[in-house]
């Protein structure tokens, strides 16, 4: 088992440091902001974002080796990032729930567009519509998949630990992690 410790500020710096870069890796060597939508700007969004997620945790590996440490916490390193659980039970309920809350979401544009659609088609059909463009498949792979992943390793998995290295409390911690996910959003 390993300890981790940091600052409040190289907390901050480190969360503040992998946001920028988040943001940057998607902007950074664009002439103009590019339509996300088309399919070629969506796999290189694809790739600079896992560059993004590559690089997040060895900017808080740096981070953790700057002196003036504040608090500590004591565990794995695989659990520190969140990649093995406490228990089981904890894991399951950390994926299926946040699913669930990303179908309810995904329910209100669904049932519009149920409702929306051509009558003389029936249900399954209309969905077998709606995902059977490359471009659409390429969209929703987005959408649901690689954005949130890559958004909750940058802005959960790295973030938060590295606060609660800082001695932050948990709500501090997921506090601040969406203050920094806001912030990104914004620009």
């Amino acid at each position: 088992m390993q300890s981790f410790c940091s600052s409040v500020g190289a907390a901050l710096l480190g969360s503040a440091t992998n946001g920028v870069l988040f943001v940057a890796c998607l902007y950074i060597g664009t002439n103009a902001i590019p339509d996300r939508d088309q399919p070629k700007v969506v796999k290189e969004r694809f790739l600079r974002v896992g560059i993004a997620s590559a690089l997040a945790p060895a900017i808080v590996i740096a981070v953790l080796q700057l002196p003036g440490a504040s608090g500590c916490v004591r565990m794995p390193a695989t659990r520190w990032f969140g990649l093995w659980p406490a228990q089981w039970s904890a894991f399951f309920l950390s994926l299926v729930l946040p699913l669930a809350l990303t179908m309810t979401l995904f329910l209100g544009p669904l049932v519009m567009n149920w409702v929306d659609r051509d009558r003389s088609v029936d249900l399954f059909t209309w969905l077998r519509r709606e995902t059977d463009s490359p471009a659409r498949r390429l969209l929703l792979t987005r959408n649901l998949l690689v954005g949130p992943l890559a958004e909750e390793w940058v802005f959960r998995a790295c973030m938060c630990p590295l606060m609660a290295t800082a001695g932050w409390s948990d709500a501090a911690s997921v506090f601040c992690s969406a203050f920094f996910f806001g912030g990104a959003h914004s620009i």
